[in-house]
């Protein structure tokens, strides 16, 4: 077992609802103009202070867009205001400005400011444009384009990935998802597909080999966690999806009882099917 510890981080995905309806998501979104303030929110980083120990970046997004919750701003003073940072994940859909309020309010705690590009949905000179403006605000080494490996629009994505780094952004293709009877797999590419993700995706092994964990010590669950908008905690995403309540399920962080764990444990399952863990090295190989 490696003895450096990895960092400390909660997935909270603050809301599903979502103002795209990409072709190619795999999420079940529900559709708005704006989601209502949610008390659930407050009643949760209340826990926090209760429950956490030492500083964690809270990723924010993941499953909806993050900037169509109203109290997205109230939520993230909070967070930073009890010592910790935040990760945006962004379909980076609204007007430039919102944007540029929240990097000029909590820029220095922001650890990631991670954008989608949907080009069924932006041009791609616009989008340009609105990045370099976010990008005087937090910095290159910050911000980050990424786009799904849509099959059959390789070639195309390659040249725009081109063009993002003669600017200096950072972009990445992520493998593309789809749903099989309830299950998400990846899509079928060929060698030449391939090829190309490996060029603008650091974790390209990730897509078809290096999957399965069963059986290494994991750190999720101790030191990475994902919460949902109601305060139910899970040790990783195989673990929501499956809902293992033995080895998987932390218990509700609003209602109790919530019990992280105390080191690192034996991953049960199959296949890890989300990069995190890895990205993040929490499984020890």
């Amino acid at each position: 077992m490696r003895n450096k510890l990895p960092g400390k981080i909660i997935y909270w995905n603050i809301t599903k609802k979502c103002n795209y309806k990409c072709s190619y998501c795999t999420a079940k979104k529900i559709l708005c103009d704006y989601e209502e303030r949610d008390s659930d929110a407050k009643k949760i980083i209340n826990e926090f202070k209760n429950k956490l120990v030492g500083k964690w970046t809270f990723v924010l997004g993941g499953s909806g867009e993050p900037f169509m919750k109203k109290d997205l701003f109230e939520i993230s003073r909070c967070l930073i205001k009890l010592g910790h940072r935040v990760c945006i994940v962004t379909n980076f859909s609204l007007p430039v400005d919102k944007y540029l309020e929240f990097c000029k309010l909590f820029g220095k705690n922001i650890t990631w400011f991670h954008v989608g590009l949907h080009l069924e949905y932006v041009s791609l000179n616009d989008f340009i444009e609105k990045s370099i403006k976010v990008i005087k605000k937090i910095g290159k080494q910050k911000f980050m384009v990424r786009t799904v490996g849509r099959k059959g629009e390789l070639i195309k994505l390659k040249t725009i990935g081109k063009k993002f780094g003669k600017l200096g952004i950072n972009f990445i293709i992520q493998p593309e998802k789809i749903n099989i009877n309830t299950k998400k797999i990846f899509v079928n590419y060929s060698k030449f597909e391939l090829e190309i993700i490996k060029d603008f995706y650091p974790y390209h092994n990730f897509v078809y080999e290096n999957t399965k964990y069963k059986g290494n010590y994991c750190w999720t669950g101790c030191r990475s966690f994902i919460i949902d908008k109601t305060g139910e905690v899970w040790r990783c995403n195989q673990a929501k999806k499956i809902k293992n309540n033995i080895n998987g399920y932390l218990g509700n962080i609003i209602f109790g009882p919530l019990k992280l764990k105390e080191g690192p444990s034996i991953c049960i399952y199959e296949m890890c099917r989300c990069i995190d863990p890895i990205a993040n090295n929490m499984i020890i190989k």
